[in-house]
């Protein structure tokens, strides 16, 4: 498992729960990322023999009932004679979450199997893992559990079931934390309820309430779940590194909410304090070291958006990390070809740019070099999809896609302070252009010295992109924050003035991105709707407005300029 890679080439696994369902799935995607499986089965062999049937790789079929301890015993010596010792470990199986029994009518014998199979089976077959003698000389391993929403938010005659996930979650943090120093990694996967064949036709009331209550509005693909389980499972997961304020607190949120090891590297006690009081999962570390990322194999850079301070901290990391380490900077305006020279062997090296807040923005701009490997590209793309992230690919271009878009408005909003002030463009662009965060409080959410910086990097595309001077003095205070609170009436002319502006401020980049063809008109609808909540996106304006109107409101927003 050397180096960093999905590639699973030369690892053992065994998935329990695999003749079906979704441990089929994740026994699959293994065996393509090139794994040998054990397949373990209750009562399905036809099933578990179908499936070994169809894997590349070597396997073995293996039987065992895991409401019986010493049959579990069983199962884990057999996987392990027949293939080795063991890398991965999935704990897929459980009983069903069907089982609907109202918590007065609950059985010791329907609550004691539930928690054997669910709990104590997974339990016995992580010390069973742990105690391998080979795999503790080579300090390395993953073990997954499998758990569901539903050890965090239970469903009524689900109290056995839920509780056992719960269980199983608090196994997890646990085990993360005493087999760490073993470099055995211990993570979760909790999905909510899985998309399987005929659900919605059987059970379409429940379907609909579970899609109304996700934050994508859809049921869990299978795929993406075995997705996330190959990336727990590669060296990609072994650790992630990152800053630890504003933007990056958030990625780690974000890294860790979907199972993956993170330790934060600021240079600020400070920061750290403030980050570990946001931020309450136990597997997640803080450190002002930054030799304490030496062994990791992905890091991402978000310190301020200045090009000497991020080359000089990109060539630190570099110059810790093993050469294999993927390298990843948050840079929101800075071109990745400034950046990848700053890393020894810049193939490994690509922007990944979250946007603020890094852990429930939806959209996540991908942008590879010149000499970045499509290898690298492909996996980061592929786990950001498995972790719920709307991932845009984007040509490394001045502010990429996003915050082209995004700083004409920001910059004009604070040329607008001309005629209105922050908490009265902030109430125009809520009621009448449908925004539900205004420009100022969005400036106050980043931080102005960021936006500042950013604005400025983004003056080299020339007319139309100018950095408002309002905002470059505001950004120089100790506490630049705009005032937001103060709201007074706004008159009809002032209103109408301040949308007209702001339109053209949208419309302007819109025109330009998609005239040079930097991302396509679907990805510039996401970035506008889904990162930045317009209510009508720049593509669509475009199309909503009349060429004379678009020529009218582009030209009032350049007289500005």
């Amino acid at each position: 498992m050397a180096g960093i890679t999905l590639s699973l080439e030369g690892c053992n696994a065994l998935v329990t729960g695999a003749s079906s369902g979704l441990g089929t799935f994740l026994a699959t995607a293994l065996d393509a990322a090139g794994a040998s499986v054990a397949v373990h089965y209750h009562d399905n062999k036809a099933g578990a023999e179908e499936l070994a049937h169809r894997l590349s790789n070597p396997s073995v079929v293996v039987q065992a009932d895991l409401s019986d301890l010493e049959s579990v015993r069983g199962l884990f010596k057999k996987a392990a004679e027949a293939l080795g010792p063991l890398d991965v470990l999935v704990n897929c199986a459980a009983t069903e979450s069907q089982n609907v029994s109202d918590l007065p009518d609950i059985s010791n014998d329907l609550w004691s199997s539930t928690m054997t199979t669910n709990v104590d089976a997974p339990m016995l077959l992580t010390q069973l893992f742990a105690d391998q003698e080979a795999l503790t000389k080579k300090r390395g391993g993953s073990i997954i559990n499998i758990s569901s929403i539903e050890g965090s938010r239970p469903a009524p005659g689900h109290s056995h079931y839920a509780t056992s996930k719960a269980a199983l979650e608090m196994l997890t943090k646990a085990s993360a934390l005493e087999l760490g120093s073993r470099g055995i990694r211990v993570n979760s996967i909790a999905p909510g309820l899985i998309n399987r064949a005929g659900i919605e036709e059987g059970w379409p009331e429940g379907v609909a309430a579970w899609k109304a209550a996700a934050p994508l509005g859809k049921l869990v693909d299978p795929n993406d779940i075995a997705s996330t389980c190959v990336f727990l499972a590669s060296t990609m997961s072994s650790s992630i590194s990152g800053g630890a304020g504003l933007m990056g607190a958030g990625i780690a949120r974000h890294m860790s909410n979907h199972g993956v090891t993170v330790t934060l590297v600021d240079n600020s006690e400070e920061q750290l304090a403030r980050a570990s009081r946001g931020n309450h999962n136990q597997t997640l570390k803080y450190t002002s070291d930054m030799t304490a990322i030496s062994a990791a194999d992905y890091v991402i850079e978000a310190v301020f958006e200045d090009l000497k301070v991020k080359r000089q901290v990109l060539s630190q990391i570099a110059s810790v990390v093993s050469p294999n380490c993927l390298i990843a900077s948050n840079t929101s305006s800075l071109l990745i070809g400034d950046l990848e020279n700053a890393v020894a062997h810049p193939s490994r090296f690509i922007g990944v740019h979250y946007n603020n807040p890094a852990d429930i923005n939806p959209v996540v701009e991908v942008i590879p070099g010149d000499q970045t490997e499509a290898r690298y590209t492909d996996a980061i793309l592929q786990w950001m999809k498995s972790a719920e992230k709307l991932a845009v690919k984007c040509k490394d271009t001045p502010c990429f896609i996003l915050n082209r878009q995004s700083l004409p408005y920001i910059n004009e909003a604070a040329r607008c302070l001309d005629i209105a002030s922050p908490g009265e463009i902030d109430a125009v662009v809520k009621h009448r252009l449908g925004i539900g965060l205004g420009p100022f409080a969005v400036m106050n959410l980043v931080g102005l010295p960021v936006m500042a910086a950013s604005s400025r990097n983004l003056e080299v595309l020339g007319r139309g992109y100018s950095a408002a001077p309002a905002l470059q003095e505001r950004a120089k205070l100790d506490s630049p924050d705009w005032n937001i609170d103060h709201v007074g009436e706004v008159s009809k002319d002032k209103t109408t003035a301040i949308v007209k502006r702001l339109r053209g401020a949208m419309i302007f980049p819109g025109k330009d991105i998609l005239a040079q063809a930097l991302c396509s008109k679907s990805d510039l609808h996401l970035i506008c709707t889904e990162a930045l909540g317009y209510d009508k996106s720049s593509p669509e304006l475009l199309e909503m407005f009349e060429p004379a109107v678009i020529t009218e409101l582009t030209d009032s927003y350049l007289s500005y300029q």
